[in-house]
Formats: structure tokens, sequence, C-alpha cells
């Protein structure tokens, strides 16, 4: 992509996701009870720490022993591990997140007390 493409694309990206986040924050507001935000804000604020002090490290510990104790041929473009090109990556990991976060969604819906 040219630069001038790159800049529209990702303006584009940015607007439709503080859209999506504006819309989100409304029917957050407007659809649970204010009497839940408090144990809201408290598991969002947990969830968060947890991944801080948690998970990032575990992963990037797992990285460091993957990184030290594969073989390097496994490591290298020409080993046995395939590389994916960036945009497929992108296309991937972006379709994971849109059906999980849909299938979160659901589950919420249907578990909710307000349904």
């Amino acid at each position: 992509m040219t630069g001038r493409t790159m800049t529209w694309a990702r303006r584009t990206l940015v607007a439709a996701g503080v859209g999506a986040m504006a819309w989100w924050a409304v029917l957050a507001l407007t659809a649970v009870p204010p009497r839940w935000w408090l144990s809201w804000g408290v598991w969002l604020a947990g969830s968060v720490a947890a991944h801080d002090a948690l998970l990032a490290p575990l992963v990037i510990a797992l990285g460091w022993v993957a990184l030290v104790w594969l073989p390097a041929r496994r490591r290298r473009d020409e080993g046995g591990v395939p590389t994916v090109p960036v945009p497929a990556a992108v296309v991937l990991r972006g379709g994971v997140l849109v059906l999980g976060t849909l299938l979160l969604v659901w589950a919420a819906a249907s578990w909710s007390p307000l349904s």
C-alpha cells in the first residue's frame, strides 16, 4: 500500500473503531442498571490487572522458552514452521475476534437475568 492509501485506511479504521466504542458505551449505559456499574467497573479493572500481572508475563516467559529451546531451523522461514503473510494474519485474527465477540454477546444475552 502507498502512503496515501495507508493514511486513508488508518483514518477509516480509527473512525470505525471510535464509532463502535461509542455505540457500545451508549448500549452499556442504557441497558445496564446503574446498580451494576460499580461491580462491572471493578470486574473490568480486575481483568486488566490480572492480564498485566499474570497473563502478559506468562506469554513473555513462554515465548522466551520457545526461543531458547526450539532448534534454530524451526524458527527460520526455511524451517518446518511456515510463515503467514501479515495481511492474512490480520484478517484471520480479526475474524476470530469478531466471531468470539459475537459468541460472548450471545452467551451473555441468553444467560442474563434481564432477558
